[in-house]
């Protein structure tokens, strides 16, 4: 009796989270992109990423730019119709249910994101000969990306990361030019992440020519950030 009653306290909650939006899998989101003319397909990824691949006719919008919420809501009505999706599963069902909270209502999902899109053999569009479909980070290619710049702060976080709105990204870049600012989602890295013993949201890693110097989870700053480069 108490677990149908639990049941019944729960139920609408659930139906909640099912007609939140449209949850496809990629042959049905592809088909429903044919048959539908209107609306507008957005790629939730980083612009790097877009380039080295994308799905056609979408159009990029980095979820983690400063000024994601006042940009994205200027520039598409809270009636739009909106197809989406981002890198892997979970960073995909973030960005949906972050639209849902701002308001939109008529949502259409690519279950598993752009990875299940490829692993599904959807076609795409890519101007980098060198994609690499997945677009995970070996640890080869990690160290050889913190040895670029004189200094680089790799920036791990989850697509949801209240810490990281303290963080004032353009006036580092205008103290340091020569700093490279990195972000790597944890969840679309889960490799990487393991090998660094990354598992706190967010975690800051500051490299001097490619050498750690400073690490830092959860409590971060952006003055703790300029205490560690000279």
């Amino acid at each position: 009796m108490t677990r149908i009653i639990l049941l019944l306290f729960l139920l609408p909650y659930v139906n909640f989270a099912q007609h939140a939006y449209k949850l496809l899998e990629p042959y049905d989101f592809e088909q429903v992109l044919r048959t539908n003319k209107d609306g507008v397909l957005i790629d939730f990824r980083d612009v790097d990423s877009y380039i080295n691949g994308h799905i056609r006719k979408s159009i990029v919008v980095d979820f983690l730019r400063d000024d994601f919420k006042e940009y994205f809501t200027a520039k598409y009505p809270k009636d739009s119709k909106i197809y989406l999706y981002a890198q892997a599963g979970e960073s995909t069902l973030e960005c949906a249910q972050y639209l849902h909270e701002l308001g939109y209502q008529n949502l259409t999902v690519l279950n598993g994101g752009f990875e299940k899109w490829i692993k599904a053999s959807r076609p795409y569009v890519s101007v980098s000969p060198s994609f690499k479909p997945l677009g995970f980070i070996t640890p080869e290619e990690y160290s050889q990306m913190v040895r670029q710049s004189k200094w680089t702060l790799v920036v791990f976080q989850e697509l949801h990361c209240p810490p990281c709105e303290n963080l004032h990204y353009a006036e580092l870049k205008a103290l340091y030019p020569e700093l490279a600012i990195q972000k790597i989602i944890i969840s679309e890295q889960k490799n990487l992440a393991e090998k660094l013993n990354i598992n706190k949201n967010p975690t800051l890693v500051l490299y001097k020519e490619g050498v750690q110097v400073w690490r830092e989870s959860q409590d971060i700053k952006t003055s703790k950030i300029k205490e560690n480069i000279y």
